[in-house]
């Protein structure tokens, strides 16, 4: 894939003048057709000791937490979990997924970590009898209202995600991840590169725990995002992505309450914690508004006892509607300017990936602010020309 001459009467910003910084002519992921890669990306990748979700302290949902996550959590624990404690589902919670339980044992490390983690925050509150944990109102009031993390240190530098592809997966397959990691590559200033020499990057694999994915980057060393049974569609993996980026669940920020209701009868006995709320320091709201849109939140009947009974019931709107939640085909708009705010994209630029394409200064033909700054990429095969025509 390359680009084609520019159409005419439109400015280009060239490199020399410092505003315009094309990509290399290098492998990215690009590849859009159902070819398999070189044959030499993914060779070794099942070999590699990696950091494995399948293997978290536990999950939640299709988020792997390790004993780091569990240790800052002060979760807002609004049911009884000890009263279900049947097992862990792995779901994206998409629309059309509404869940499948696994049983493990690691729900109860996870109800005894929230027990002992929360100790300190028991409140006067009552659920039916029973004593949640709460934050006091002075601390509802602080809480961070967005599901993006917080923590500098799980932000990809420069927004530069390294990548293998394991060698158990086939061409169409391949080509639907590099699709995916486009996706976010054209709406964002994320940039996902195939891996070097790079010690932390992350690792396609097909694992028995099926969707699966630490959030944001661990560091020291490789980890992997799982995609499993079924599990190999655009929406999921451009989902899983959306975690290794630094995205929790929509639903999990800790204003949900006044966007959405759980109806706690309608879940599955045993996935009740998929409806706990985060940690305010955990997130970041970036000034963002909650999405209903965003690829990240769950639909209506995620980890639902039937198919058509509700678990989150969005608010209505102005005009009596009650938005749509759950969808797995795109990234929303809130999800691409909160990805451009975590990872400070410029005011300005893309990624062209079509076959030709437009390089424009803000505002064309008019004119734009001093010192403006804009980044345009360009992503190509390896050794394909990039001709330009400059206007």
């Amino acid at each position: 894939m390359g680009l084609a001459a520019l159409a005419p009467g439109m400015l280009v910003w060239l490199l020399a003048s410092g505003m315009l910084l094309p990509g290399e002519p290098r492998a990215r992921a690009g590849l859009a057709s159902e070819d398999a890669s070189d044959g030499n990306e993914g060779d070794g990748a099942d070999a590699i000791d990696y950091r494995d979700p399948c293997k978290a302290a536990v999950f939640w949902g299709d988020i792997a937490l390790d004993d780091e996550d569990l240790s800052i959590f002060q979760i807002d624990r609004t049911i009884d979990l000890t009263q279900n404690p049947f097992g862990l589902g792995h779901t994206t919670g998409g629309f059309g997924d509404h869940g499948i339980s696994k049983k493990r044992g690691a729900l109860y490390q996870l109800i005894d970590r929230i027990r002992r983690i929360g100790s300190g925050l028991e409140q006067n509150n009552t659920v039916k009898g029973k004593a949640p944990l709460t934050f006091s109102g002075q601390n509802e009031k602080n809480r961070v209202p967005r599901a993006a993390t917080s923590r500098t240190e799980r932000i990809w530098p420069g927004g530069v995600i390294p990548y293998v592809i394991g060698g158990n997966f086939t061409g169409s397959q391949r080509a639907m991840f590099k699709q995916a990691m486009r996706h976010w590559e054209r709406h964002t200033c994320v940039t996902f590169i195939e891996r070097s020499d790079e010690e932390s990057y992350i690792v396609f694999t097909y694992r028995p725990c099926g969707c699966c994915s630490y959030v944001g980057r661990r560091g020291n060393g490789p980890q992997a995002i799982s995609i499993g049974k079924n599990c190999d569609k655009f929406g999921i993996v451009v989902h899983e992505l959306g975690h290794v980026i630094g995205f929790w669940h929509e639903h999990t920020r800790p204003d949900r309450d006044n966007h959405v209701t759980i109806i706690r009868e309608n879940i599955q006995p045993g996935q009740e914690y998929n409806f706990l709320k985060m940690e305010p320091g955990e997130v970041n709201s970036l000034g963002e508004r909650y999405d209903f849109d965003s690829i990240m939140h769950y639909a209506r009947n995620t980890f639902s006892r039937g198919m058509f009974l509700d678990t989150i019931l969005p608010s209505r709107d102005d005009n009596g509607i009650r938005p749509a939640i759950g969808q797995r085909t795109r990234l929303s708009k809130g999800d691409i300017a909160q990805a451009r705010k975590l990872y400070r994209c410029p005011a300005c630029g893309e990624t062209l990936q079509e076959s030709n394409g437009n390089l424009s200064s803000p505002g064309f033909p008019n004119g734009y602010p001093s010192y403006t700054h804009c980044i345009w990429r360009v992503s190509v095969t390896p050794g394909e020309k990039l001709p330009f025509l400059l206007c």
